[in-house]
């Protein structure tokens, strides 16, 4: 019986003894390597990357591929010429793409630091910027790709060629990176000074591309000159979009292309004509939370200019954009926009200082104040229709929660209405001087129910255009505020949990009446981008600001799961239980 049972047993570790044992492995690069170029450790690293790359795509076992400080060229390697435009780095699928290694030269070889062991794949492979590479990398069809602690620069996708001849991808396209069908990661990258007629840092069609912790920075394009999509969907998150100048759409151009972008930064980008930070074109979703856009400039739509899109904007800062003619911070001319705790100050323009629309727009508890239109070219493109604030032609704009106040013009102050269809609806809300505010040019100003009309009572007051965007703590409420505990909390969306300073967007103040709506929420909401909170203690999980952490405040953080909150924040809720110290 014994026999019976070993003999199947001995068989099977037969096999599994005589079988090759699969063993996951890296590849090795280091252009200051000395030894055998096989990849297999830093001794014997390649010292080219396109050899790596040759390698892991003919050896499945490859996982990773560490890549010294240093240097590398798409143009190097067996198989490559010098000086070859169209070569570019291609990854192999289901390999990851590490830079930053300390290498040979180092005690520790495998000591990474990204900050101080710069990687640099570069495109820079002629006598001038005009004769780089068309595409650094170029990542088409293949998956499972990510790139992690990389400098990309060099690229030049932007052959002469007729504006009717330019085709998709290189060397018109993606001069830093170029991605089709594909859905790599990049993480704690800079892709900066890369140049294309589409897309100077990335260009992406129908891709699917991760970006966290990533810099453009310094790239120029006709289109997008940070990143420019057409087709799928893109994730960014603390992304930074720094200096890059185009045509249309500086940081980034989006056509039928969605977008999620958390925690991300538009700062110092220039467009020629449209978008200064952004232009989203129609087809897309883009949803922006936490983000902050400073000091970006275009012709009409200083920040954002969107034209058809599905915009929904959180928790976001606009502050000291400018356009020449139409939409300091924003231009909305088709498609959809929301925005939800938003604040937008020191913004300039000729026309609609800080929102202009086109299309129908909603924003909750906003603070829009100490923007400026100043109608500088003259009265060619509107006549006296101009608006400090907002200028509203053909739709209905709504405000509800929402801050109108301290913005300049030489006519409509704090908003402008053209043409019959666009309405101006407000309610649970501020425009200072109310309909002595607005100019009114054939459309109609509605307002509703529980506006308030004595001012909010700001902590402080700016100059127009002087500091409004940096200084924000100056637009908060201050207390004895009116607009505290003034909003209507039924219309708050039951996702934003917090205030833009990252709050619980619903506390009581109890030195205040309640004079808005309550709803299921926790505390009437105040007006603006921010909740106020005076008299504060220190207890962080006092959601409904009653002085305790309780049941309470365990609902709230419930109905947020998921969305604002998890199980580390229960855990904390939990911990904090019980009166506030």
């Amino acid at each position: 019986m014994k026999f019976h049972i070993l003999c199947p047993l001995m068989s099977a570790l037969a096999l599994i003894g005589s079988a090759q044992i699969v063993v996951a492995h890296p590849i090795y690069v280091d252009s200051n390597a000395t030894g055998a170029e096989s990849g297999l450790s830093w001794t014997d690293a390649f010292t080219n990357l396109q050899s790596a790359l040759a390698a892991a795509r003919t050896d499945g076992d490859v996982t990773e591929i560490r890549v010294a400080y240093g240097v590398y060229t798409p143009d190097v390697g067996p198989g490559f010429t010098a000086g070859d435009r169209a070569a570019a780095f291609e990854p192999a699928p289901d390999v990851a793409m590490l830079g930053g290694y300390a290498g040979v030269l180092d005690e520790d070889p495998d000591h990474r630091d990204t900050s101080v062991f710069t990687t640099t794949l570069s495109g820079a492979i002629g006598k001038t910027p005009e004769e780089g590479s068309f595409t650094v990398v170029l990542i088409d069809g293949v998956e499972g790709v990510s790139l992690d602690g990389f400098v990309i620069t060099g690229g030049f996708a932007d052959i002469a060629m007729p504006q009717d001849q330019i085709v998709d991808g290189p060397p018109s396209e993606g001069g830093g990176v170029f991605i089709a069908e594909a859905s790599p990661v990049f993480i704690d990258c800079r892709i900066v000074g890369n140049h294309a007629r589409r897309g100077g840092g990335v260009g992406a069609r129908d891709a699917s591309p991760s970006f966290t912790r990533v810099r453009f920075s310094e790239n120029t394009a006709g289109e997008g000159a940070g990143l420019y999509a057409e087709g799928g969907d893109a994730l960014l998150t603390d992304v930074r979009f720094i200096g890059n100048s185009a045509d249309f759409g500086a940081g980034a151009l989006l056509h039928e292309a969605s977008a999620a972008v958390a925690n991300t930064i538009f700062t110092g980008n220039t467009a020629r004509f449209r978008g200064g930070a952004m232009l989203l074109l129609p087809g897309g979703q883009v949803d922006i939370e936490a983000g902050a856009f400073r000091d970006n400039q275009a012709e009409n739509g200083g920040a954002i200019l969107n034209d058809g899109a599905d915009v929904r904007i959180v928790n976001t800062v606009f502050g000291a954009n400018a356009a020449e003619h139409s939409g300091g911070a924003v231009l909305h001319r088709n498609g959809s926009l929301k925005m939800i705790n938003c604040a937008i100050a020191g913004n300039q323009s000729s026309f609609g200082g800080a929102v202009s629309a086109r299309s129908g727009a909603e924003l909750i508890n906003c603070t829009i104040s100490n923007n400026e239109a100043s109608q500088q070219n003259g009265t060619a493109f509107g006549g006296g229709f101009i608006g400090g604030g907002l200028r509203i032609f053909d739709a209905g704009f709504e405000l509800r929660n929402t801050i109108l106040s301290g913005n300049a013009a030489p006519v409509g102050a704090q908003a402008a209405i053209r043409e019959s269809q666009a309405v101006l609806d407000v309610a649970y809300s501020y425009v200072e001087g109310q309909s002595g505010g607005v100019v009114n040019s054939g459309g109609a100003v509605m307002f509703g129910a529980g506006n308030l009309i004595e001012g909010p009572v700001f902590a402080a007051a700016l100059p127009i255009g002087e500091g409004a965007g940096t200084s924000l703590d100056n637009l908060r409420l201050a207390p004895g505020s009116p607009g505290i505990d003034a909003g209507d909390s039924t219309v708050v969306p039951a996702d934003v949990m917090f205030d833009l300073d990252g709050a619980p967007r619903f506390r009581d103040d109890p030195d205040t009446p309640d004079t808005g709506v309550i709803g299921d929420a926790p505390a009437v909401v105040d007006l603006g981008a921010w909740e106020f909170r005076g008299g504060e203690t220190s207890c962080a999980w006092d959601l409904t600001g009653d002085g305790s952490v309780g049941t309470a405040d365990l609902g709230v953080l419930l109905s947020g799961w998921g969305v604002s909150f998890g199980a580390t924040d229960l855990a904390g809720l939990l911990n904090a239980w019980g009166p506030c110290p």
